[in-house]
């Protein structure tokens, strides 16, 4: 079986924005589910609804309440159920630099620069 290859989704900001915060109820429209990764971090909240994870090799489900982060570049699949009614995800997306330059220089910022290493592997 040859493996199928993420397709690039490429994401516009408003101009001079460097994040995108988007709200998906069920039935969703314009968002098409596949197999996909961007160049951006991906925070996802699950406000309801249950269904299956597929990030980079791993498969899992997720309930209500989740938070998700994917890194840039990391391949997954959009977090929907088809047939399950009442779904809602709260999806901000960010460039790498969404914060500027030295934002995780910052001394304070060690920890959150390594949460966001992490992220290039999913969380």
């Amino acid at each position: 079986m040859k493996p199928i290859k993420p397709t690039l989704e490429n994401l516009s900001a408003d101009f001079g924005s460097t994040i995108m915060v988007k709200e998906f109820v069920y039935p969703y429209q314009n968002n098409y589910q596949y197999w996909h990764f961007h160049h951006e971090y991906e925070l996802i909240y699950i406000n309801s609804g249950p269904g299956k994870r597929y990030i980079g090799s791993h498969i899992s489900y997720f309930s209500n309440g989740e938070l998700i982060l994917i890194g840039p570049r990391l391949p997954h699949y959009s977090f929907t159920e088809p047939f399950t009614p009442e779904q809602m995800k709260t999806s901000i997306q960010m460039k790498e630099n969404f914060a500027g330059e030295a934002f995780f220089l910052l001394p304070e910022m060690t920890a959150m620069k390594q949460l966001f290493e992490k992220a290039k592997k999913g969380i």
